[in-house]
């Protein structure tokens, strides 16, 4: 959605009915007219217009925008199918839908093109910043013309952030004066009274008031960025009577405009489905993945594919763009991010009815840019996701193995266990054959036990942590973290702890390295 950055958004609009207080409105003759003094947003400008005249402003930078929207080809009259249609279902004489379908076959497919401007986003979406209430037309064969324009734009309301009855009657006014009148849109626009007609007020019995020409000022006031409410007071030149009600004056003639506010402020109401505002959602938690690399792979081919994809799509790649494959590791040094050992998985999950509120690329970017994108420092979140309003996009990120917390076990019946021990076992274990062994998710538990070396059974394991899942396949047993070796584990099992020797575990990626004492084999196979 555009915001008030871009200058067409800030230009102010309005839209008055130019009207008088009840307790005068049946002594001020039609023929009679006011002059309006239009105050900021738009340049100060006076328009001369009658009581019950549609006065409305647009931007100048749209003004030419406008007029073009309403141009049909002579070549390709009536221009859009609905320009062929009955409008008329009560008519009895084919002569009469003929006659009406040829009288306002352009201002329907003008109305209908001005809307098409608006919603695609183009030069005329600053339309939907207007609010002009609601207004019926005068003419019997214009409202049925109308009433295709109001179905049109109700067809389209999923892509509005308006009501789109508002629309449609401002699309057809436009459109009605333009073909039927000849009349070229300006930036103030007064159209008749008699072309339009807004719903009639009760008017209160017992006041009498009578007034001459009036001036009227628009007085605006900023309500939220660019956006302003206007309220427009009329003083009466001259006073000839007062109000016998007591209560109202001839001062109190105004006309009030009403405030056109921001998109995102509109009820849902009648207005389709709307879309959400973007909100992304974000794991707490540190994937190590810069938010540039992570970009790599969503600028790839998966938004190719993903835009408006009502199917779905799921890929995946590593941190460099390229599709992902599971490698042996390790893959270089302690302090090195090596991208392509991260494994991201992109997701598109399609919504039906409602239109996208950005593109693939731009939704990951949002997510990049929000919290998600925020963990230390530039770091990707391990998932997240963001509503788009036509489908939602999701990430989640497998980072390469990394080194779990030390887990030591409970104090446990052993007999002592000794430095000079284990400087010696060690070594020795790597030595038959552990160091450069590959492990796989199905492969069985590597184990060692010593006999019993001064009443110390020493027993040492590594194997596949179940069910875990890692970007690295298989795991060197060896080496499964850059700049960590398994003698470095399997001592830490011990030297880490603080149990009397009693051990403990830990995992390195989904290796886990472990080392029990006890006194018996006994002991060693009820851990």
């Amino acid at each position: 959605m555009y915001s008030c950055r871009r200058q067409l958004l800030c230009l102010g609009l309005f839209f008055t009915t130019v009207t008088t207080s009840l307790a005068q409105s049946s002594h001020i003759s039609n023929s009679r007219s006011f002059e309006i003094t239009v105050a900021p947003p738009t340049p100060t400008l006076v328009v001369r217009a009658k009581p019950g005249d549609l006065v409305f402003s647009i931007p100048p930078s749209v003004v030419a925008a406008a007029n073009q929207a309403l141009v049909i080809d002579p070549g390709n009259s009536p221009g859009c199918n609905d320009g062929l249609g009955d409008f008329d279902v009560k008519a009895v004489k084919a002569a009469t839908v003929a006659k009406r379908a040829l009288q306002y076959a352009d201002a329907i497919c003008s109305s209908e093109n001005l809307i098409e401007n608006v919603i695609r986003g183009g030069p005329l979406a600053v339309l939907q910043q207007i609010n002009i209430g609601d207004f019926a037309i005068r003419a019997a064969g214009a409202a049925d013309a109308y009433a295709v324009v109001l179905e049109y734009a109700r067809s389209v309301s999923g892509h509005l952030s308006i009501n789109y009855a508002e629309l449609a009657t401002l699309a057809w006014i436009m459109a009605f004066e333009y073909h039927e009148k000849h009349y070229v849109i300006k930036e103030v626009n007064t159209i008749p009274a008699a072309d339009i007609e807004r719903a009639s007020a009760t008017q209160s019995s017992g006041k009498q008031c009578t007034s001459t020409a009036s001036l009227c000022t628009a007085h605006c006031q900023a309500i939220g960025g660019a956006m302003r409410a206007c309220t427009t007071e009329c003083k009466s030149s001259t006073t000839t009577g007062a109000c016998r009600a007591g209560t109202a004056t001839d001062d109190d003639a105004k006309v009030v405009t009403p405030p056109y506010t921001p998109w995102t402020v509109y009820p849902p109401t009648n207005t389709g489905i709307p879309t959400p505002a973007p909100s992304a959602e974000c794991s707490n938690d540190n994937s190590g993945l810069p938010g540039s690399d992570f970009l790599k792979g969503v600028q790839g081919d998966f938004c190719e594919r993903a835009d408006g994809n009502p199917k779905g799509l799921t890929k995946s790649y590593d941190g460099t763009g390229d599709d992902f494959a599971q490698t042996p590791g390790p893959f270089g040094s302690p302090n090195d991010i090596n991208p392509t050992l991260f494994k991201i998985d992109l997701t598109f999950t399609p919504l039906p009815g409602a239109k996208c509120s950005m593109s693939c690329v731009d939704a990951y970017k949002f997510l990049v840019n929000s919290n998600c994108g925020k963990n230390g420092g530039d770091k990707m979140s391990l998932s997240g996701h963001l509503n788009v309003g036509c489908g939602i996009y999701f990430y989640s990120i497998l980072p390469p193995p990394q080194l779990s917390p030390q887990t030591c076990y409970n104090t446990s019946s052993h007999g002592d266990t000794r430095k000079a021990d284990l400087n010696f076992i060690i070594p020795n274990i790597i030595k038959i054959g552990w160091g450069p062994k590959l492990i796989s998710p199905s492969d069985k538990e590597l184990s060692w036990q010593s006999s019993s070396i001064k009443g110390t059974v020493y027993k040492f394991s590594v194997g596949w942590v179940l069910n875990c899942i890692s970007t690295v396949q298989p795991m060197n047993v060896g080496q499964p973290i850059p700049g960590i070796s398994i003698q470095d584990l399997l001592y830490g099992d011990w030297s880490q702890c603080n149990n009397g020797g009693a051990g403990g575990q830990i995992d390195a990626g989904c290796l886990r390295y472990s080392f029990s004492p006890g006194t018996n084999d006994r002991d060693l196979r009820r851990k």
